[in-house]
């Protein structure tokens, strides 16, 4: 269809443009988009006013321009609502606005390049629909894009993801866990009688009226937001309240996952580390530290060195993940540690010969360096067969059971 937008006073306002996604969504399906030019205030402060008010006419005209545009909205100056008939491809009306935009910035029009957040969502012809929940959709996917840097469609994860930003987002360092975060404890088995080794520490966050948070989601977001050493000191202190009744059914350690981010940034952890070991040395309570291979590898200098003076303290260290990233062997070797944790993907690749023989390869390389072997993953006994066979020390794993919950076991007399 061609445009009938030709200039930034013609495009519609809010309201007019509300009305006319009712009218579409009448009859079909559509896509809303949202798009903001984000660095507007930047071009305003250095190329002054006037050349701000020629962008913004010449944006305007630009997004009229482009072939399939059902309407156009102007929200504000920066803010533009679109609003497309082909609603089956969301991305190739994302791919439009994208071109087009590039092609306004190939014009040398002006002298810098426009910057712009770009977010879209399939609107439904439902007659119940919430038209202000779509634009909050809309929103939503244009302002994840601006934190990405890519376009963005909405779907119920962008939803799920600025909730939990918002409640990661206000935590302090003297809150409590957020609600519904707790922490659970998979057993380690000894591969050659089953017996309890340790336990790892697993972080769960069932938040109210959402569900259950997978940690693949809530960790990256708090690394990123910067609350991760919040949720390292929520999990120690956790440890330190559960493990004497979690020790009753066997083991004497306990394995905790640590951000890497948080020993570089947070001087004190290191020092709560070595306070809790010894308030707790009668019970004879081990920790043992989990650092992924790719963070031991990139983060060198400070963190090696708080692992090296933790583990002058009786902590042990264990490299996770092994097998499942890129680090060089050359690199590894350079750390002290005490077990290396093999993941559980090559317990599941189809050759069982180089399944094996690749699990031996990560046995004769810790044993070399002076560490025992743990591998992950293990779901049958006939995985826990091809374990032993290798050579490894320990097991974790499903076959052994589900991670315990402190909260359900009994009370100690």
């Amino acid at each position: 269809m061609t445009s009938n937008f030709p200039a930034d006073e013609q495009l519609q306002t809010r309201e007019e443009f509300t009305q006319r996604l009712h009218q579409l969504l009448d009859r079909q399906n559509a896509v809303l988009g949202m798009v903001l030019i984000k660095n507007m205030a930047r071009i305003n402060s250095q190329y002054g006013a006037d050349v701000g008010d020629s962008l913004i006419q010449e944006f305007g005209k630009m997004l009229g321009s482009i072939h399939g545009l059902e309407s156009v909205g102007k929200i504000s100056p920066a803010l533009y609502s679109l609003l497309s008939k082909d609603w089956e491809r969301p991305r190739t009306f994302l791919a439009l606005i994208t071109e087009a935009v590039a092609k306004l910035n190939r014009s040398n029009r002006f002298p810098f390049l426009i910057e712009i957040s770009l977010g879209a969502t399939v609107a439904q012809n439902a007659h119940d629909r919430n038209v202000d929940s779509l634009f909050e959709q809309a929103n939503l996917a244009m302002v994840n894009s601006g934190r990405i840097g890519d376009p963005q469609i909405f779907h119920e994860s962008t939803a799920l993801e600025a909730t939990i930003r918002d409640i990661l987002g206000r935590l302090t360092a003297e809150d409590s866990p957020p609600e519904g975060m707790y922490w659970v404890y998979q057993p380690i088995n000894s591969v050659v009688d089953g017996r309890i080794f340790a336990y790892e520490a697993l972080c769960r966050w069932v938040i109210p009226g959402l569900g259950s948070i997978s940690p693949a989601v809530f960790i990256p977001l708090a690394e990123e937001i910067g609350v991760i050493e919040y949720i390292d000191r929520w999990g120690l202190m956790s440890l330190e309240k559960t493990h004497t009744k979690l020790f009753e059914g066997g083991g004497h350690c306990v394995s905790f996952n640590l951000s890497a981010r948080t020993l570089e940034s947070d001087n004190d952890f290191s020092t709560l580390i070595k306070e809790m070991l010894e308030r707790n040395r009668d019970c004879g309570c081990e920790l043992i530290i989990e650092m992924t291979e790719t963070a031991v590898a990139e983060n060198r200098g400070r963190l090696l060195a708080q692992l090296h003076e933790l583990r002058s303290h009786g902590v042990k260290i264990a490299i996770d993940d092994f097998g499942s990233g890129l680090t060089s062997l050359g690199s590894i070797a350079e750390v002290s540690f005490d077990y290396l944790k093999v993941d559980g993907s090559l317990l599941h690749i189809d050759d069982a010969h180089k399944a094996k023989g690749l699990l031996e390869i990560s046995n004769k390389l810790a044993h070399l360096l002076g560490a025992k072997v743990i591998v992950e993953g293990v779901e049958t006994l006939a995985e826990l067969e091809m374990v032993r066979s290798t050579g490894a020390d320990y097991a974790q794993g499903w076959y052994f059971g589900q991670p315990v919950d402190p909260r359900d076991l009994p009370v100690s007399k």
